[in-house]
C-alpha cells in the first residue's frame, strides 16, 4: 500500500494544476475559492505567504487545505474609548499575523479519502510550519458540508465563532417565483426601466476603471479595498470565472457588480461592488444589477445566487437590505486555534473587551 505524504507548499505552483482542480471538482467540499487559479491570483495579487497543506498518495493529491498568512486586524487606538484602550495595549505585544484557510474567499479542507488521517496530518504539519509571528490558525468554512468536521475540530482545540454569514438565493423556482417572493420595494426598483444592465469585460482598459470605481465605493462606506494588483491577477488567472454586470442610464455608467462563477457549488457569487456615487442608487442601480445577475445565473443553469459575506446581525442595514430579496441565511463558521497559549489568551481577552463595547 502506498503511504500518504504531507507537505506544506509556499506556492500552489508547486502542485500540478490539473490534479489539484480535479480533487476540488470531484468533492462536495470544493468551491471556486479552493481552485488552483484563485490561489494563484491571491498569491500574485496580494503577495501573501502561502502555507498550503497537501496530502498525496503516490503522485496524486488526496487532501488539500489552502492557507495564507494574513495580518491580524486590531482596532485603531483612536477609536477606543476609556477601558477599551486595554485592547490596544494588549494588541501591541501580540503576534501580528495569523494563518487563515482561506482569505480572501472561504476555505476549509477538501479531502477525498481517509478524512481523519488527512486532517491529523495537515493540521499537524501546518502548526509545525507556522512562523513565530502567527497568532493562530483560522479555518473559514465555505460550504455547509464542512460542518461534518465540527466535533473533530473541537477535539483538536479549535473554537468556533459565527459573526458573518452568506445570504443565498435558491434559483430553482425560476425568475417569476423568485421576484414575487421579494420585498415590494425591491420589486418596484427592479421594474425601473430607466436603467439598463449588460455584461462587460473584466480586462484591458476597463480594468483600471472598474478598480477605481470599486475603491471609491469602498472608501465611501469606510471599508478596506483590495489593490489593483489583485484585480489584475484575477483577470489573468480567473478570466473565465469572473462576470461583470454594468448598469447604465442615458449612456452614463452608474456602476458595476463583479461576480465570481462557482461551478463547483453551482452558484454565482456577488463579490465586489463598483458603484462609486450614492446618487446612482436613486435609480435602483443595485437592484437592477442584482436582478440582471440573478437572471443570467438562472439562464446559465446555476442553482443559487450568493449575495456575498455579510455581518450576521439583523440590526445591520446591509443584512436587512439583502434579506429583502428572499435568500436563506447560511452561517460562515470560523474555527480558531491559538498557536501560543499565552498570546492566544491575551488576544481573546482584548477581543472580549472590544466586542463588549462594539457588538
Amino acid at each position: 500500500m502506498t503511504a500518504h505524504e504531507t507537505t506544506i507548499h509556499s506556492t500552489v505552483r508547486a502542485v500540478n494544476a490539473n490534479q489539484w482542480n480535479n480533487l476540488v471538482t470531484q468533492s462536495d467540499l470544493g468551491t471556486v475559492f479552493h481552485r488552483y487559479e484563485w490561489l494563484r491570483a491571491v498569491e500574485a495579487g496580494l503577495d501573501r505567504p502561502a502555507y498550503h497543506a497537501v496530502v498525496t498518495k503516490g503522485s496524486n493529491p488526496v487532501a488539500v487545505l489552502p492557507t495564507v498568512l494574513v495580518p491580524v486586524a486590531t482596532p485603531d487606538p483612536a477609536d477606543l474609548p476609556g477601558p477599551d484602550r486595554v485592547v490596544e495595549a494588549t494588541a501591541c505585544h501580540l503576534p501580528t499575523e495569523r494563518l487563515v484557510s482561506l482569505h480572501p474567499g472561504t476555505g476549509g479542507p477538501v479531502i477525498a479519502t481517509d478524512h481523519e488521517a488527512c486532517l491529523d496530518a495537515m493540521l499537524s504539519a501546518l502548526i509545525t510550519a507556522a512562523p513565530r509571528q502567527a497568532l493562530s490558525h483560522k479555518i473559514r468554512t465555505g460550504s455547509q458540508a464542512q460542518n461534518r468536521y465540527s466535533k473533530y475540530l473541537i477535539g483538536q482545540g479549535y473554537e468556533s465563532t459565527v459573526t458573518s454569514c452568506r445570504l443565498v438565493l435558491d434559483l430553482t423556482p425560476g425568475w417569476d417565483r423568485i421576484e414575487s417572493g421579494m420585498d415590494r420595494t425591491r420589486r418596484t426598483e427592479l421594474r425601473n426601466d430607466a436603467v439598463t444592465v449588460e455584461r462587460t469585460d473584466f480586462d484591458g482598459s476597463m480594468l483600471a476603471s472598474i478598480h477605481a470605481d470599486y475603491v471609491q465605493n469602498m472608501e465611501r462606506i469606510g471599508a478596506d479595498s483590495f489593490p489593483m494588483a489583485f484585480f489584475e491577477a484575477l483577470a489573468e488567472h480567473m478570466d473565465e470565472r469572473v462576470e461583470v454586470f454594468t448598469a447604465r442610464r442615458e449612456g452614463d455608467t452608474l456602476g458595476r457588480h463583479i461576480c465570481i462563477v462557482d461551478e463547483e457549488q453551482s452558484a454565482l457569487r456577488y463579490y465586489f461592488s463598483a458603484v462609486p456615487e450614492t446618487s446612482a442608487y436613486e435609480y435602483g442601480t443595485s437592484e437592477q444589477l442584482h436582478g440582471a445577475a440573478i437572471q443570467w445565473a438562472i439562464d446559465a443553469g446555476f442553482e443559487s445566487y450568493d449575495f456575498g459575506t455579510t455581518g450576521a446581525d439583523f440590526r445591520d442595514g446591509l443584512f436587512s437590505y439583502k434579506s429583502q430579496y428572499g435568500p436563506a441565511v447560511r452561517p460562515i463558521v470560523q474555527w480558531d486555534r491559538g498557536l501560543s497559549a499565552v498570546a492566544w489568551r491575551a488576544f481573546k481577552f482584548g477581543r472580549r473587551l472590544y466586542r463588549g463595547q462594539n457588538y
